[in-house]
């Protein structure tokens, strides 16, 4: 696994994970109802608005963002979300 650096693309290659896990188990992003969002410092939420927005930003789901500790120190934003088969 390589880690890019800089929250910016660490929130792109999350979103493309969460998107082709999501296509593997035949949904999509675009059936997301719900997304957390963890950080180490919440201070860089706002850099991901530009990325986030585009897939998200016009869908009534529910959002959290998170600050905590991950399990590496490189890492700058984890995703979870929950999302409708059909």
């Amino acid at each position: 696994m390589t880690l890019p650096e800089g929250i910016e693309a660490q929130c792109q290659a999350a979103l493309a994970n969460v998107a082709a896990a999501l296509e593997a188990a035949g949904s999509g992003m675009e059936r997301v109802v719900g997304v957390t969002h963890m950080l180490p410092d919440r201070a860089e939420f706002p850099a991901c608005w530009p990325l986030l927005r585009p897939v998200w930003g016009t869908m009534p789901l529910a959002a959290t963002m998170i600050e905590s500790g991950l399990t590496e120190p490189a890492l700058r934003i984890e995703l979870k979300v929950t999302a409708r088969l059909r």
